[in-house]
Order: C-alpha cells, then sequence, then structure tokens
C-alpha cells in the first residue's frame, strides 16, 4: 500500500470525528468525505453494534446527507466491507511505524519505550475503537472474525520479531519471546478496551496510561533480574 510522498515530512493531518480529534493516516488519494464516514460508521459500530446502526445515523453522524453517504457507498453492507478494509490500512501503517520506530533503538529500554508511546499517548483512540469492533463483531460477522485474526497475527509477528530482535543483538539476555509476547497482547487488548470505555466517559477503576506504564516496568525489573 503506497503512503503520502514525503510523509515523514508532513505535519500531521486531523480530523474531528464525533467530538474527538483523529490523526489521519495520510493515505495517498484519500477522500476526506470517505474518511470521515468510515471513522464515524466505526464508532458507531462499537458503540452500538452493527445490526443497530442504520445509513441515517452514519450520515447524521457525519454530518451530511443520506443522499451524500449512498454516493460513496451503495449500502450498509458496502460500508460495512470497506470499514473494516480501511481498518486493516489503518492496522497496517501503524505498525509499519512501529517497526521503523523500534528499528532505532539502542537498548531494550529504547525499545520498550517505543512500543509503548503510541498507545500510552493515546493520540488516535481510533485505532483503540476499530479493535473494540472487531472484536465484538467477530462472533457474529465471519468478515469481521478474520479481520480480528489479521490484526493478532500482524502483532504476533511485529512485536516477537522487536523482541528477538533484541536478544540477537545482544541487548537483553534471551528469555521466552513468544510468552512474552502473548502477556504484551493480553495486556494490550485490556489498555485498548480501557481506552473505548474512558473516551465513552465511562468511570474506570485505573487510567489506560497506568497499565501501559506498569506492564513496561515489569517487563524492564523481571529481564533486569536474569
Amino acid at each position: 500500500m503506497k503512503t503520502a510522498k514525503n510523509a515523514n515530512q508532513e505535519p500531521p493531518q486531523f480530523l474531528d470525528v464525533l467530538g474527538c480529534r483523529y490523526v489521519l493516516p495520510l493515505l495517498e488519494g484519500g477522500n476526506l468525505t470517505k474518511e470521515r464516514i468510515l471513522m464515524t460508521s466505526t464508532i458507531l459500530f462499537a458503540r452500538k453494534g452493527y445490526a443497530a446502526v442504520s445509513m441515517r445515523d452514519i450520515a447524521t453522524a457525519a454530518g451530511i446527507k443520506p443522499s451524500s453517504l449512498y454516493n460513496h457507498f451503495e449500502n450498509k453492507e458496502n460500508l460495512w466491507a470497506e470499514a473494516l478494509e480501511h481498518l486493516k490500512k489503518l492496522h497496517i501503517l501503524y505498525f509499519e511505524h512501529l517497526v521503523q520506530t523500534l528499528a532505532q533503538a539502542d537498548s531494550f529500554e529504547d525499545m520498550m519505550a517505543g512500543l509503548f508511546y503510541e498507545p500510552r499517548r493515546q493520540a488516535n483512540i481510533f485505532a483503540s475503537y476499530g479493535f473494540s469492533l472487531v472484536m465484538q463483531e467477530q462472533v457474529h460477522d465471519p468478515k469481521a472474525a478474520e479481520t480480528f485474526n489479521f490484526f493478532i497475527s500482524r502483532a504476533l509477528g511485529v512485536i516477537k520479531g522487536c523482541f528477538d530482535d533484541c536478544v540477537a543483538r545482544g541487548l537483553v539476555p534471551a528469555f521466552d519471546t513468544h510468552t512474552a509476547t502473548i502477556l504484551i497482547l493480553n495486556n494490550a487488548f485490556m489498555g485498548l478496551t480501557a481506552q473505548v470505555q474512558e473516551n465513552e466517559g465511562r468511570r474506570m477503576p485505573y487510567k489506560t496510561k497506568d497499565m501501559f506504564d506498569g506492564m513496561e516496568r515489569f517487563f524492564l525489573e523481571h529481564l533486569a533480574r536474569k
């Protein structure tokens, strides 16, 4: 997938959706209205469930006329399919950026800091809504299940690869990178879910940032004792 030319030199672009500010992925040739529709529909689907959201609901929330919505998407099923593909593209971009960031780490501490930087700063809560959506809809829809499995397999490969690279470079003593990756992902799932709950104004017994801080601290302290 192509990204905008010189994307690293361009300032981030933002889009306000349902009262929140989202960082756009700068996809080449992207249509701003269509991007807004896809993000809006994803959030509504995550909040209410796919079956409970109508095309009129999406048009109203996106601030456009229903006729304009149908200019971009033939029906709700078509919008749903494109929303899932859109989530995959954003997921790929996220991990491409993450791999580039972690490749510059010259210590295990730097690698762990880079791994948790994006989720900790919560610059793009949209990613959490997307994950929450496919996680809850996977039991009802094969396309959502396939997208969820895509997320998991890619995350497993990237994170374990980073751990293995740190061991190979001598940045950290050898450890069970597979088990560590599973532990990271399990906690990340809880963190992503907590991000959505916090963004919806629901009181949580813990802060999402504290979860990620604690996870990073646990790994650094545990491996330091090896």
